[in-house]
């Protein structure tokens, strides 16, 4: 999966983060294959209720070129990969009334709305390494759906990228 121009790095490590239990990711399709009419059915969760949604397979592209304005496996339009990645946020983007409309969000918004559960937001900036370290494994332990935000302007040392999120797929320790 790879963001596009829209600022939903949120939207696209959640989606990340959910496809590591893909019954999940399958239970939002009611159509499941490539429709050659370009029509699908998707079922979300929004308002306390499953909802659905209705969408053609019409993509947005950059003006004057065949490249996707938005997330994709690969630059161009190729219903070949990853369809379901560009039909799930351009559902997100119409729940939440446009793909302009779903810049800077929070993981929780996406797990309640694709999976129905309950999410639990933890501010891990006050928090000390082990203390997140220990939130993490016990949820990685009970199979949770895991992503992240980091809260800084820059990179920093350890190579995370300032003012984005990550999913979380896994924890591995480091034996000395």
């Amino acid at each position: 999966m790879m963001q596009g121009g829209v600022g939903d790095c949120y939207f696209i490590s959640s989606l990340s983060a959910i496809a590591e239990f893909p019954s999940l990711i399958f239970q939002l399709f009611r159509t499941q294959e490539v429709n050659e009419n370009g029509f699908y059915e998707k079922v979300l969760f929004k308002v306390g209720e499953w909802q659905i949604v209705f969408m053609d397979d019409y993509l947005p592209i950059k003006s004057g070129t065949e490249f996707l304005a938005f997330a994709g496996k690969n630059k161009t339009v190729d219903k070949k990969n990853e369809l379901w990645v560009l039909l799930l946020e351009k559902a997100w983007a119409k729940l939440n009334g446009g793909y302009s409309n779903i810049r800077w969000g929070h993981p929780d918004e996406v797990f309640l709305t694709f999976t129905g559960s309950a999410t639990e937001w933890v501010n891990h900036v006050a928090l000390k390494n082990d203390e997140i370290w220990n939130i993490i494994k016990t949820a990685d332990d009970s199979n949770k759906i895991m992503a992240t935000c980091s809260n800084t302007e820059q990179v920093d040392n350890n190579g995370i990228v300032g003012n984005h999120a990550y999913s979380i797929i896994g924890t591995k320790s480091k034996i000395h």
